[in-house]
């Protein structure tokens, strides 16, 4: 499919097209693609050597145009972009690291069974001398022998192995949202050992708290403990109300429209990467994807801050209030109510 004429987007286009064309209309918007970089990060990238390069960030932005940046440069045949967010089979698509330039965005560094496989098959590229490495091609004007470029994304580098780290050149880079915002930092939580996904629960009490169960382990949470605070205004960054949207919908979200897939799939990403940081010690995916089902999570998550605003709003109606005698709720404890607490069962 081609990209609409007025597209100024160098990933867009490359995703599109699978590559450019000697006399591409749009190599306009490559030729000035260094300009979106520092000159200090522009060095790191000039520096790269290997066949393998390793992009350390969260700005997906900016990983995205160095990874455009690097094809444009190169002389690979084709460019191949993998979501690992959301492909299960990351280790059959590598052939396309052969002579192509593939890029995996997201990647899991926790998964250390797919990092083994992926050592191995990379490897295996890097020795072989396949036919392919013979063949004399023309790519803007210069005949050269094409061999493939391996890009990989990760937000961090802390549970690579070395072994896997030495077949890259690595570029770091922090770059701060446009806007200026800035999440806190995370305090894991504590979480018992050998717990799984689908024994953690997260209920939203208001606005600004959640109540966390894992196994036998229950704390509350400010959103400014969970890496969802602006650092600059203090308040909830807008991923802490997308979570709360998700908790609305009992960690379901099946509908979304065309237009905005882009977004909703890197607020899912985000999101995969804040609850990993959570709860470092959980291995497996926490939000799952499938095209005809959509996204989904692996743990239990609800919002029951329509409990606290029902008491609030009556508390503000009657300043004597007290909850009925039935419940066992108190308000003062932060405790999760249920429904039944304040009448408002069927």
């Amino acid at each position: 499919m081609k990209p609409e004429k007025f597209s100024k987007d160098a990933f867009d286009i490359l995703v599109a097209r699978q590559g450019l064309a000697d006399d591409d209309e749009y190599k306009s918007v490559f030729d000035g693609l260094e300009k979106e970089f520092d000159k200090a990060l522009l060095e790191r990238i000039e520096k790269i050597k290997k066949r393998c390069v390793l992009l350390v960030g969260k700005d997906i932005d900016i990983v995205r145009k160095i990874a455009c940046y690097l094809y444009y440069k190169g002389d690979t045949w084709g460019f191949y972009h993998i979501d690992c967010l959301n492909e299960k089979d990351i280790e059959k698509k590598l052939h396309y690291f052969e002579r192509s330039t593939l890029f995996l965005e997201d990647f899991n560094t926790q998964d250390h069974a797919l990092i083994k496989r992926l050592d191995a098959r990379i490897n295996d590229i890097l020795r072989s001398d396949t036919k392919t490495r013979f063949i004399k091609v023309t790519i803007n004007g210069v005949t050269s022998t094409p061999k493939g470029l391996l890009i990989i994304h990760t937000r961090t580098v802390d549970d690579l192995p070395e072994y896997f780290k030495r077949l890259f050149d690595v570029v770091g880079f922090e770059s701060e949202k446009r806007n200026g915002a800035r999440a806190a930092k995370i305090i894991p939580f504590p979480t018992p050992a050998g717990t799984q996904w689908h024994e953690v629960k997260i209920s939203f009490i208001d606005n600004e708290n959640v109540k966390i169960s894992a196994k036998n382990v229950t704390e509350h949470r400010h959103y400014s403990g969970m890496g969802f605070k602006d650092s600059k205004s203090g308040k909830p960054i807008f991923l802490w109300k997308f979570l709360k949207e998700l908790a609305s919908l009992n960690g379901n979200f099946t509908n979304c429209p065309d237009k905005g897939k882009g977004k909703v799939k890197k607020y899912f990403s985000d999101l995969r990467k804040a609850l990993r940081q959570i709860f470092k010690t959980i291995e497996g995916d926490p939000i799952s994807y499938k095209k005809t089902t959509g996204y989904e999570t692996a743990f239990l998550i609800e919002d029951k801050s329509h409990n606290r605003d029902y008491e609030e709003s009556i508390r503000r109606h009657y300043k004597e209030y007290v909850p009925p005698k039935n419940t066992h709720c108190n308000y003062k404890n932060e405790d999760d109510c249920e429904d039944s607490d304040f009448g408002l069962d069927d």
